[in-house]
């Protein structure tokens, strides 16, 4: 940026390290934003976006900052680790977005071949954005400078890679507020992304965290998905992919009436056949309280390859109220 025109920035979170859904939940409301390095660069007006890094990486909010670099120790009641005193740098959520922006349609755009944040994704932050690099971004966010956009006074968070919070009090001027946006008002899942079949089989290691993971049933675990995302398309629902601020679930679907169904996909064999039906109640459960959160209704379905050699853990399933399904039982799964 030259004779004195203000900055555009782009600000990562790692929700690993900073509950973003959580703080969200609770009502805190977004002014300041941990940053390393531009310390010095960074200007009341200057525009940003916030991007959610992870497996489903991508554009979440836009604001602008409301002034330079300040000092603070955040609450860290909300962070993997408490992360001590640090330069923050004021600001406001002017939205959040209904539908995060991917990465992959960013990354398509040539204009952003050259930006930071795809070929430094773990770098500092703020990434600082070319003017060409804002345009593509305010095009895929649908930001029109200057317009009248649905003004969200500052409601949620974000975290860059090592954090984010809001500064101290004394350190900047609260803002006023009329309205809090939580995560519960930011739609569940996106557009199915089929999973990709054609992987090459390799030789598990005892190491290997998830059988699902590797190997031969890394293949049979995305056939079962996609067939099944196929299934409920077919019965009128709309297959979901999780969105930025989603759990990592395989698999979600919303019928007619709005219902939302989350699934969890697994792979059965004989030597892990224990182990999978555990792993994958656990998941479909914790997917089902976070959603739950978010929607009315939300049903749990944990779909294998096959009918378990124990019966148990069908009525294990149902005392949880999970349905416990395998190929040939699509229409108890999508049952009225």
């Amino acid at each position: 940026m030259t004779g004195g025109a203000l900055a555009t920035w782009l600000l990562t979170c790692n929700p690993r390290i900073f509950d973003l859904a959580s703080f969200r939940d609770d009502g805190h409301i977004l002014n300041s934003w941990t940053i390393s390095q531009y310390k010095r660069n960074v200007a009341a007006g200057d525009q940003v976006v916030l991007w959610m890094s992870g497996p489903n990486a991508g554009v979440v909010a836009y604001g602008h900052f409301t002034g330079g670099a300040v000092r603070g120790r955040p609450d860290a009641a909300y962070w993997a680790d408490d992360p001590g005193e640090k330069d923050y740098v004021p600001l406001v959520v002017d939205q959040w977005l209904e539908r995060p922006v991917p990465k992959e349609q960013l990354a398509a755009d040539p204009r952003m071949t050259r930006a930071t944040i795809l070929t430094m994704p773990g770098g500092r932050n703020p990434h600082r954005l070319t003017d060409v690099q804002w345009e593509a971004v305010s095009e895929a966010i649908g930001l029109v400078s200057g317009g009248d956009a649905d003004s969200d006074q500052p409601g949620g968070v974000g975290t860059p890679s090592e954090g984010a919070s809001n500064v101290l009090s004394a350190a900047a001027d609260p803002v006023p507020v009329t309205r809090v946006r939580t995560a519960h008002e930011v739609e569940i899942g996106q557009g199915y992304v089929p999973s990709d079949e054609s992987v090459t089989p390799t030789s598990g290691t005892p190491s290997a965290p998830d059988p699902d993971l590797v190997g031969r049933n890394l293949s049979v675990h995305r056939r079962l998905q996609n067939q099944l995302a196929d299934t409920a398309r077919a019965r009128g629902c709309i297959a979901l992919s999780p969105g930025a601020l989603d759990p990592d679930f395989d698999l979600a679907w919303r019928n007619a009436d709005g219902v939302i169904t989350v699934c969890e996909v697994k792979s059965l064999t004989e030597a892990n056949e224990t182990r999978q039906l555990r792993t994958g109640l656990g998941q479909v459960l914790d997917y089902q309280d976070q959603l739950a959160r978010r929607a009315s209704k939300v049903l749990a379905v944990l779909w294998v390859e096959r009918e378990p050699s124990e019966r148990r853990w069908v009525e294990l399933c149902q005392r949880v109220g999970v349905t416990l399904a395998w190929p040939g039982q699509e229409d108890w799964v999508f049952r009225d």
